[in-house]
């Protein structure tokens, strides 16, 4: 766990980039607008969960569930 701390890792997702800084938070960024996703809450088994990110249209808080898994990579994930 302690690897993770302060590593954060970003792939393309369509128009916008998606960044999670492990153990911290999620980010969307599209443009020049960056989205809070999620700042972490713990862990569901192999799930990172994040959640209290900014407020969607509706005033519901974004949240995000990241998979860790080892061996085939899901998403092209890249240090940022």
């Amino acid at each position: 766990v302690a690897a993770f701390a302060r590593h954060c890792v970003a792939t393309p997702l369509g128009a916008s980039e998606m960044r999670a800084c492990l153990l911290e938070n999620v980010t969307q960024i599209i443009g020049d607008e960056t989205f809070l996703l999620g700042v972490f809450r713990g862990w569901h088994g192999d799930r990172m969960l994040f959640g209290d990110g900014d407020a969607c249209p509706d005033g519901t808080p974004r949240n995000a569930t990241l998979d860790v898994t080892c061996g085939a990579e899901a998403l092209a994930l890249q240090d940022a």
